[in-house]
C-alpha cells in the first residue's frame, strides 16, 4: 500500500511540473517580446491546459495530507517564509473569497436566472425532493460508489461552471468540460472544498485577513458580467486593498480567455516585470 501511495505521489508531482513548467515558459517568453500577435499565440498556446496544473498540485497536497500527514505538515510549515520572500506581487483575475454568499448565488440562487438554460440541465441529475441544498446533492453524488451516478454529476456540475464562463454562454464552453478526466477531478475538488466552506475558521475569512498583504503590489482584473465570481468580491477586495490597481473590464465575463481579460492580464504583468 506504502508503495501505491508513493507512486501516486510522484506522478501527481511529475504532472504538476510538466504542465507548470509550460504555463511559467510561457509567461515568460511573454516578457521577452513586444510583438502583439506574438503574445496572442502563445497564449493560445497555453489556453487548452489552463490551469491544469493547480488542478495536480492540489491532488498532490490531498495525497500528502492522506498518506503522509507529518510530511505535509512539515513541508507546509517550512514554505511560509520563502513564499514571504519570493511574493514580489499577486495578479488576481475573477476573484473569489470562498463566502457563502457567493457560493449560494452560483449553486443555488442566482445565476440560476442569467443562465436559465443552462441551470435547467444542472439540475437534471437531482430530483426536486433535493434540491434545496444543491452543492450537497452533488457531493453525496460525485462520492457515490457507482461510477455512473459520479459520471452524471461531475459531467453536469461542471459543464454548469463551463457554460457560465463567457458573456456568449453555453456556445463558449471550453471542450475541457467534455472530457470525463477533468470533469471529475474538478468537480469533486470544487465541491468538497464548496461543501466545507473552503476550511476557512469562519465565513469571509480571506477578506477580514486581506490587510496582511496590503503593502504587496497587486493587480486586480475583474470582468463586468463576471456570473461564476461576481464582481461584489473583487469590489469588497478593492475597497480593502486600495493599493492594488483595480481595472473593470467592462465587456468579459469570468473567462481567462476573453479578449478584454487577456489584454488586462498582460499588462498587469508588464507592470509587474518592472519593479
Amino acid at each position: 500500500m506504502l508503495m501505491f501511495w508513493v507512486t501516486l505521489l510522484a506522478v501527481s508531482i511529475l504532472l504538476y511540473v510538466l504542465l507548470d513548467g509550460f504555463d511559467l515558459g510561457v509567461g515568460m517568453l511573454l516578457g521577452l517580446t513586444s510583438s502583439e500577435t506574438r503574445r496572442r499565440a502563445m497564449l493560445d498556446a497555453v489556453a487548452p491546459i489552463w490551469d491544469g496544473n493547480e488542478t495536480w498540485l492540489v491532488v498532490t497536497a490531498v495525497i500528502l495530507w492522506g498518506a503522509f500527514p507529518v510530511a505535509y505538515a512539515t513541508l507546509l510549515s517550512a514554505f511560509y517564509l520563502p513564499v514571504l520572500v519570493m511574493l514580489a506581487g499577486l495578479i488576481l483575475r475573477g476573484v473569489f473569497l470562498l463566502r457563502r454568499r457567493e457560493l449560494e448565488w452560483f449553486y443555488q440562487d442566482g445565476a440560476n436566472m442569467i443562465f436559465p438554460d443552462a441551470w435547467e440541465r444542472f439540475t437534471r441529475p437531482i430530483p426536486p425532493a433535493e434540491r434545496g441544498d444543491m452543492m450537497a446533492a452533488y457531493y453525496r453524488r460525485l462520492v457515490d460508489t457507482n461510477i455512473v451516478t459520479r459520471l452524471e454529476a461531475a459531467r453536469a456540475w461542471s459543464q454548469w461552471e463551463g457554460d457560465t464562463l463567457s458573456v456568449r454562454g453555453p456556445e463558449a464552453r471550453p471542450p475541457k468540460f467534455e472530457e470525463d478526466d477533468f470533469t471529475v477531478a474538478f468537480a469533486r475538488i470544487e465541491c468538497h472544498y464548496f461543501n466545507n466552506g473552503g476550511f476557512f475558521p469562519e465565513d469571509g475569512w480571506l477578506l477580514k485577513k486581506a490587510d496582511r498583504f496590503r503593502n504587496i503590489p497587486g493587480w486586480i482584473v475583474q470582468g463586468r458580467f463576471d456570473v461564476v465570481t461576481p464582481m461584489d468580491a473583487a469590489w469588497r477586495l478593492h475597497k480593502t486593498w486600495p493599493e492594488a490597481n483595480f481595472e473593470v473590464v467592462w465587456d468579459a465575463g469570468h473567462a481567462s480567455t476573453e479578449p478584454g481579460i487577456v489584454d488586462a492580464l498582460v499588462r498587469a504583468t508588464d507592470q509587474a516585470l518592472k519593479l
